[in-house]
């Protein structure tokens, strides 16, 4: 569909997840297609339930551009910051990592990485 339909249906996207978070959680895009979302204070599993929720969300949503209809499909790494961590790098690679999983697994689904295991 193009730059100007992915932007678009960027921005809708960002904005979902810009009103479901709390005041203190943090949204960044962090590259082409993907977004960063720190949700301080969550542990894992209450993570992959807001990013389940937003998948689900963007799954069942039909975009629209120009009267075309666009489904789109959400995969997503969840990780948290563990005692063992240098720096942030440490934490934004585990969370790549468990996203590359996903995608790995079949797309549109959430991947939760602690450490060196996986869910």
């Amino acid at each position: 569909y193009g730059h100007l339909a992915g932007d678009k249906v960027l921005r809708a996207v960002a904005n979902l997840i810009d009103e479901e978070k709390r005041a203190s959680d943090f949204l960044a895009r962090y590259g082409g297609e993907e977004f960063a979302v720190i949700l301080p204070g969550i542990d894992s599993s209450s993570a992959q339930i807001v990013a389940e929720k937003i998948r689900k969300w963007i799954e069942t949503t039909i975009f629209r551009y120009e009267n075309y209809p666009i489904h789109i499909s959400l995969s997503a790494g969840v990780t948290t910051v563990l005692p063992e961590d240098q720096s942030p790098n440490d934490v934004i690679k585990r969370a790549d990592n468990a996203t590359y999983e996903a995608k790995k697994r079949g797309k549109n689904q959430v991947v939760v990485i602690n450490g060196n295991s996986s869910n």
